[in-house]
């Protein structure tokens, strides 16, 4: 059942590609070894963790501390668990990104594995001084899931189950990567895709549903979803369960993150009926460990997001770049901000009878300022436009900043309040204005060397 998966994690190890091979061997030598786990805190680095967490379990690892964070994680930090915790030979890092910043943890650890999925910053490399990446999107620009890297290296180490499986469903659904109603799939997933279909077949049945009632993950504009995407969306929305449920956390440590981590592992170790039919989306999170807790912060969840919709209809337009449609939407203290206005997006492109089109949401809080960016193709490269308006805006404010992503979804944070909202305003309306300038000029003809490299680093020519 499982033969061609692994058949295609061990042709990754053979061929030496996307550093399979070296974090294999390095994964090879941890027996009696202590490591300590450092994973983005969304539903695709949870559910890599949870994964991850099984690999490391068959290693016979003499100790393992999961720790669950935004992407970015500064050093001290880092040290401080050690202060707590003691030493570990092992960082390992899922789903926060291929940054050259990973160095910096280099000289607190004997070895640093990188585990990630992102676009690359800085990094051209599968090894620099101790740290080892794997990513396959330093060869090449692949639309994947952290989860689907994690559960390649587990095939190669011969395990091989239906909640692994699941679990990389969870990371693939997270990231978009795996659409129920989408018969396409790119060639680099297949092997997992095609095993869905059989394991899980009766979770992509299709659910009709009333007006608002649809998940984030549908974004084909109709009254339908599927019980493998409201489950998901529930589970995902559980990562951030601090946001809606008072919960008292450990150390900082995001208790959403840690509880779904451990009610992944609880559903394999006591064999939740995964695979059975269940009647709805609220009999199967009933029944999943941390149910109840899970289904109250679903309920909060839900009632936000449609606030959240209700209130984000202002898409301004603020750019024409080819046949991309640009549109900015301003908020103030509401956290689904993003997830209102990428599920919007769909129809104010049918609406506007646009091409293509995509959002800049501007989100200002109390400590910091996001902008996020979503898009309805992939004309524009979000990772490095959001990457280059991050260094941006730090080269023009003097703040601390951090931005990078997928190709259709990625973010770039500000780590300033409010206080520099106008600010960064200002810097993003300057970047646009010059950004349309170029591009127009670049479809007319112009080559020169400053508008070809602008557009480059911006991603909006390859």
């Amino acid at each position: 059942m499982w033969s061609r998966l692994r058949e295609t994690a061990l042709s990754y190890v053979k061929e030496s590609k996307y550093g399979f091979k070296e974090v294999a061997k390095l994964l090879s030598e941890l027996k009696g070894r202590e490591v300590l786990v450092l994973s983005h805190m969304d539903l695709d680095g949870v559910s890599s963790a949870a994964i991850f967490k099984v690999v490391m379990s068959s290693m016979g690892v003499k100790r393992c501390l999961f720790k669950f964070r935004p992407f970015v994680t500064k050093v001290e930090e880092v040290e401080s668990w050690l202060k707590s915790y003691g030493n570990f030979d092992f960082l390992v890092i899922l789903d926060k990104g291929t940054l050259k910043e990973h160095l910096n943890y280099s000289h607190l650890f004997k070895r640093v594995i990188v585990i990630d999925h992102h676009i690359p910053q800085d990094v051209n490399g599968y090894e620099e001084e101790n740290v080892t990446f794997l990513n396959p999107c330093i060869e090449r620009e692949i639309k994947t899931s952290n989860t689907v890297l994690c559960r390649l290296i587990s095939s190669i180490f011969n395990l091989d189950d239906v909640y692994l499986d699941f679990f990389t469903l969870l990371g693939m659904r997270c990231d978009y990567v795996f659409d129920p109603f989408d018969k396409e799939g790119d060639e680099f997933n297949k092997p997992l895709i095609e095993l869905a279909k059989k394991e899980f077949a009766h979770m992509f049945k299709r659910l009709e549903v009333g007006e608002g009632e649809v998940t984030r993950y549908d974004r084909h504009g109709g009254n339908y979803t599927c019980l493998f995407n409201q489950v998901s969306e529930a589970l995902g929305a559980f990562c951030y369960a601090d946001n809606y449920i008072e919960v008292a956390g450990r150390e900082g440590d995001p208790v959403g993150s840690t509880l779904l981590f451990n009610a992944l592992l609880e559903a394999r170790e006591r064999s939740f009926p995964i695979q059975k039919e269940w009647g709805s989306a609220s009999e199967f999170i009933a029944a999943f460990p941390y149910g109840e807790l899970i289904r109250k912060v679903y309920r909060r969840y839900r009632a936000e997001l449609k606030k959240a919709i209700s209130q984000v209809r202002e898409f301004k337009q603020v750019g024409k770049l080819g046949k991309v449609t640009l549109y900015l939407v301003e908020t103030v203290n509401m956290p689904l901000a993003t997830v209102a206005a990428s599920m919007l997006l769909p129809r104010l492109k049918r609406i506007r009878k646009d091409v293509e089109c995509a959002v800049l949401v501007l989100r200002a809080f109390q400590e910091q300022v996001n902008i996020s960016f979503r898009s309805t193709g992939e004309t524009i490269n979000g990772g490095l436009f959001m990457r280059e308006l991050a260094n941006k805006i730090k080269e023009k404010l003097h703040v601390e900043t951090s931005g990078g992503g997928h190709r259709t979804a990625a973010e770039c944070q500000v780590f300033k309040g409010k206080e520099v909202l106008n600010e960064v305003k200002k810097v993003l309306t300057e970047v646009l204005r010059k950004l349309t300038a170029f591009y127009a000029m670049y479809r007319g003809g112009a080559r020169d060397e400053e508008i070809v490299n602008t557009l480059k680093r911006y991603g909006l020519i390859d």
